[in-house]
């Protein structure tokens, strides 16, 4: 077999090794790497630079006693380095008390802190011969294995028993950025979307019986891989929904007031979001991701994969939206006869004027709003 798994032992190794690491990282480009990597080592901006980014990996390799370096080489060309990965093995949690940082650790059993394979020798084994290794080790100390991924490695780590937990997203917002801050922002490609992934002991995580390191509120609520049906949910909603059909039993004008009802809320909702969004894109708080340039607004919204240009789809989807809105309140037949007025207006008000009356007096003291997950970078102008 060409390929073989090694455990690097000697600094000389560390030249080639970290030279595979950097030409892997930039195909595809990985910014999370880059970031984790600020001295730039694997831009073509000279030799200082690697050299820098294999020192700065060697000294820490050596000053940390958890720390494990792999290489996969392939004897057919001369031993040549085709991928490496780097292990810290925990026996015992290293942050029993949460330590003070935005990210802090619960718990931190055995870690892939770096996994890479060369782009010219990929899906030849190489990357499962580097997990194996850290999998085998996990599993005869009986500990748990975690990772933090990207997109394009989380594939490998699901085939290889690390079951999704989080998602998380690394941003360089920050008030009134500079033009070095905005573009390094741009060069990181940022936000940097990222997975937390972790491998139970033994490497088989059963839905509702494995125990999770995190057994939390949160991670049942939000970060649970495999969510409950939501059977009861539609079964409600469906009947909600024959129950104000048969409505038309005893009146049809009753039916159309509650019909009524239910679109005005429906495009008052839509209108509501809808010029917000485009408020924002007129004030220039949605950038266009990797794209596009940064203005720097904290919690800044980020516009989706299309990135549709212009402000013209938001402005036709908020004045279509007013006018369905209008004309729903207008009667359905004429002459407008007793029986037949739209009191469709009169409900909504009624509707709103409660939901305002009802925030006032009570919902604003136990109100939580939404939950905004912002990263910020630890970039220094």
């Amino acid at each position: 077999m060409p390929l073989e798994l090694r455990k690097v032992e000697s600094d000389s190794e560390f030249n080639e090794l970290i030279q595979c690491e950097c030409e892997a990282y930039q195909d595809p480009f990985n910014s999370f790497y880059l970031l984790m990597r600020p001295d730039r080592g694997c831009s073509p901006k000279g030799r200082q630079g690697f050299k820098d980014l294999r020192d700065l990996q060697l000294a820490q390799h050596k000053a940390d006693p958890t720390s494990t370096w792999l290489k996969v080489v392939d004897t057919d060309i001369g031993d040549k380095v085709v991928g490496g990965a780097n292990w810290n093995t925990f026996a015992e949690n290293p942050y029993p008390r949460p330590v003070d940082h935005p990210l802090e650790a619960i718990w931190w059993p055995e870690v892939v802190a770096l996994l890479f394979v060369h782009p010219e020798h990929r899906r030849r084994g190489a990357a499962s011969m580097l997990l194996g290794w850290g999998i085998q080790k996990a599993d005869e100390l009986g500990l748990e294995a975690f990772v933090e991924s990207t997109d394009d490695g989380k594939p490998c780590y699901e085939h290889h028993g690390f079951t999704y937990m989080n998602t998380f997203y690394l941003d360089a917002a920050k008030r009134n950025p500079s033009q070095k801050w905005m573009d390094m922002a741009n060069e990181l490609r940022t936000p940097i979307h990222c997975y937390l992934m972790w491998r139970p002991k033994g490497g088989k995580f059963v839905e509702g019986e494995t125990v999770v390191p995190w057994d939390n509120k949160y991670y049942k609520n939000w970060c649970n891989p495999n969510p409950p049906s939501p059977f009861l949910d539609i079964l409600i909603t469906s009947l909600v929904a024959c129950l104000i059909d048969l409505i038309k039993i005893g009146s049809s004008a009753a039916f159309n007031d509650v019909i009524s009802l239910g679109v005005s809320s429906l495009y008052a909702f839509y209108v509501i979001t809808e010029s917000l969004l485009l408020w924002r894109r007129c004030t220039g708080k949605i950038r266009k991701g990797a794209d596009g340039a940064n203005s720097g607004e904290t919690n800044q919204f980020v516009w989706g994969p299309f990135r549709l240009p212009g402000v013209g789809v938001n402005a036709f989807a908020v004045v279509f939206g007013v006018i369905i809105f209008f004309l729903n309140f207008w009667p359905v037949t004429t002459p407008v006869m007793a029986a037949h007025v739209n009191f469709g207006v009169l409900m909504t008000g009624s509707v709103v004027l409660f939901a305002v009356l009802y925030y006032v007096v009570w919902a604003r003291k136990v109100y939580e709003g939404p939950v905004v997950e912002v990263s910020h970078l630890g970039m220094v102008e």
